[in-house]
């Protein structure tokens, strides 16, 4: 019977601490985007849009395409990547907390990701004079 007991309460560890980078880390992330001048449209290919200065808050998971925007300037594109977290034993933390079954939550949802680069800070080109 207190095997059993244990048993059960090591179980309900696993899941309740499932996903420990999940906690500390999140699956979303703040991506400052500043541009001079200020006051450009930054839309995104995931759908997001904001005027410089702005935050948007996106899933760490998917890397994506922000083209800013303004009247009289040059249209930018750039390219942000999902890509494994330098934080330093990150991944070796959430195996060790939380065993495989959290590890790979951590790994499936991208709590254990990060956007790159964060800030977007771009100068803008002026149009050519026609």
């Amino acid at each position: 019977m207190i095997l059993a007991k244990r048993a059960t309460a090591v179980v309900a560890a696993i899941l309740l601490l499932g996903g420990c980078a999940t906690i500390s880390h999140g699956t979303t992330q703040s991506l400052d985007v500043r541009s001079q001048p200020a006051g450009a449209e930054v839309s995104t290919s995931l759908g997001t849009a904001c005027i410089t200065p702005c935050t948007l808050r996106l899933k760490r998971k998917t890397g994506f395409v922000a083209t800013i925007r303004k009247p009289g300037y040059q249209p930018l594109e750039v390219a942000v990547s999902s890509i494994d977290t330098e934080r330093p034993g990150a991944a070796a933390r959430s195996a060790l907390t939380t065993g495989l079954v959290g590890y790979l939550v951590d790994r499936g949802n991208g709590a254990l990701r990060e956007l790159k680069p964060n800030p977007i800070d771009v100068t803008l080109t002026p149009e050519p004079r026609r």
